[in-house]
């Protein structure tokens, strides 16, 4: 036996065993095709017209729960610091001969 007869026969199943596969895929296309065609004419049947859905609505919900937040209260002694900050920078702007900071 000649290595070129060997090499044929190996090519001869290899190519009967790609066009075993290929009908294999090709029927389980076919069939899946059909089912896809079965399953559009179900959709198709139970759609609902365009007219009857309703919008969608986007962006906030029109009876969205009001949060109500507390008050933030600041402490007396937080005033009094605040105040003297701004005491502070006006002076040191009149001092710079500023009319505005």
């Amino acid at each position: 036996m000649s290595g070129g007869a060997y090499t044929w026969a190996c090519m001869t199943d290899i190519l009967k065993a790609y066009l075993g596969i290929r009908t294999k895929l090709q029927q389980e296309k076919s069939s899946l095709e059909s089912r896809l065609r079965d399953i559009n004419k179900v959709l198709q049947a139970a759609a609902v017209p365009a007219a009857a859905v309703a919008p969608v609505r986007r962006g906030r919900p029109a009876t969205a729960p009001a949060i109500k937040r507390r008050k933030r209260r600041m402490s007396p002694e937080a005033r009094a610091k605040m105040a003297v900050a701004a005491k502070a920078r006006w002076a040191k702007a009149k001092a710079a001969g500023k009319k505005r900071l």
